[in-house]
């Protein structure tokens, strides 16, 4: 039986996806699973479809049909790729601000949380 791309099944459709960071010259280059969104994959139940792009070793399409985008960040150098990521999918993405700053109201119907 043919292998069924995970963007066409007919089931509710996770997309997780592990933003790419800028390797610094001399940084020695690896290829493991990132441990936060394999284990967050562990826990969602066996009725929803997902598709897993770590974007250090696979292309992302943003177009492709989605009920669901989850960004998974264990480091800040992926902060600015993830924020960009949650901006051309549609969301607002609003950054944690001081408490000093708290006559500032947020809107959190669409936000993304670091």
């Amino acid at each position: 039986m043919p292998e069924i791309p995970c963007c066409e099944r007919k089931m509710p459709h996770l997309t997780l996806i592990y933003p790419a960071w800028p390797k610094l010259p001399e940084q020695t280059e690896f290829h493991l699973p990132p441990h936060g969104p394999v284990c967050l994959a562990a826990t969602i139940p066996e009725e929803y479809n997902i598709c897993f792009i770590d974007e250090n070793v696979d292309t992302l399409d943003l177009e492709a049909g989605t009920d669901l985008v989850l960004l998974s960040m264990m480091l800040t150098c992926q902060l600015p790729r993830g924020f960009e990521i949650a901006a051309r999918i549609g969301y607002e993405v609003v950054q944690p601000r001081s408490p000093c700053n708290s006559d500032q109201t947020i809107d959190f119907s669409k936000m993304v949380i670091s």
